[in-house]
């Protein structure tokens, strides 16, 4: 007698984990919301509430910049003509490369600052409980010390982190998404504190394209910052400094500024100056016995000097008129050796040539230049 095989007895299995629900996108409806004014620090150069960044060669004068914007913001006192916030406020400062008692308290000091309203955050971390040393601040590890420091300052409407570079130990400053991520963050704060940040770096060796790409690091750095100013010295007039936009996102045709470091403090040129960073980062042409352009730019120069001095702002705009590009303009005027005068009596700037090209303005003496 055969047997039928038994079968074995079926195990009763668990359900599995139900698939995980896809999270909804956010949509944002436009309908009915209300437009935001930008509200401005530093009137079309500084934003409240946006992050900044500031790019300048080492010796341009970063560092007198910021503090003499420090000072200014912590007494209410305008940048003229263009006007700062008008109530005093205050400044926290993260400055990784300048001595705080030699440097830093003279110039803030020099500056005419409320040192009451402005704020040192260590350029350290607090010690680990393990006992380990002093360590750099990170701005990816150490993020929650910026964010209790401003919690202690709620009058805080400017902050200076000079350079970026320094605290950015445990990120890849080549890194987009690295760097995205912690100017998001970045950002995120200015919005929630309503405070500027402006982020001080060194430029590239090697210039691009466009004035652009001049920031050390990752492009990411000037793609989520709302203004990007680039400070750099005058080629034609020493002393002088330049600071040029190359980017605002808000206005169409920025201008920039001029100012000298004098006495220990900047003095500020009184007027703009129709000038912007690509400008400044192709003055240097090619020679001008193979450029008409150029050659053609300095005749019409001397042509408008020859008589008497000329304001400088006239020169711009008849410059224009006769289609000679800004920076054609500039390297006729270096190359003519063209002096910028004060009048102190007007405050206004004026263009004059040197004694020796009252003398002669034969194309034999332009070749020569």
């Amino acid at each position: 007698m055969t047997t039928k095989p038994t079968k074995p007895a079926k195990t009763k299995q668990k359900p599995g984990p139900k698939p995980a629900k896809r999270p909804e996108p956010t949509l944002i409806p436009l309908a009915g919301r209300r437009q935001k004014p930008i509200t401005w620090l530093w009137h079309d150069r500084l934003p409240l509430g946006k992050v900044s960044l500031l790019v300048g060669e080492p010796g341009a004068g970063k560092s007198f910049l910021c503090l003499d914007l420090a000072a200014r913001i912590s007494r209410g006192v305008d940048i003229a003509p263009e006007p700062t916030l008008p109530n005093p406020a205050g400044v926290l400062l993260l400055s990784a490369d300048d001595n705080v008692d030699d440097t830093i308290l003279p110039r803030l000091e020099a500056a005419g600052a409320d040192l009451n309203r402005i704020t040192l955050l260590s350029s350290f971390a607090p010690p680990l409980r393990d006992g380990r040393p002093h360590r750099l601040l990170s701005l990816a590890r150490d993020f929650d010390q910026l964010e209790q420091a401003l919690d202690k300052l709620p009058d805080c409407r400017l902050i200076i982190i000079d350079p970026i570079n320094a605290y950015l130990a445990a990120v890849s400053s080549n890194s987009h998404t690295a760097v995205r991520r912690l100017m998001d963050r970045l950002a995120r704060l200015a919005a929630t504190k309503n405070a500027a940040i402006l982020l001080v770096s060194h430029p590239r060796k090697q210039a691009g394209p466009s004035a652009i790409y001049r920031p050390l690091g990752s492009l990411a750095f000037a793609a989520v910052a709302r203004v990007v100013l680039m400070l750099t010295n005058d080629p034609t007039v020493a002393n002088r400094r330049l600071l040029l936009p190359v980017k605002v996102t808000w206005n169409a045709a920025p201008t920039g500024r001029a100012f000298r470091i004098e006495d220990g403090r900047i003095a500020w040129e009184p007027a703009p100056i129709p000038f912007t960073a690509d400008d400044a980062s192709i003055l240097a042409l090619t020679d001008d016995r193979t450029s008409d352009p150029r050659r053609n730019a300095k005749n019409w120069l001397i042509e408008q000097l020859k008589e008497k001095r000329q304001l400088a702002e006239e020169i711009h705009h008849r410059a224009r008129a006769a289609g000679i590009p800004v920076r054609l303009l500039w390297q006729a005027k270096k190359d003519c050796k063209v002096r910028a005068v004060l009048d102190g009596r007007e405050k206004r700037w004026y263009w004059k040539l040197p004694d020796m090209w009252l003398r002669d303005f034969s194309d034999d003496l332009l070749q020569v230049i």
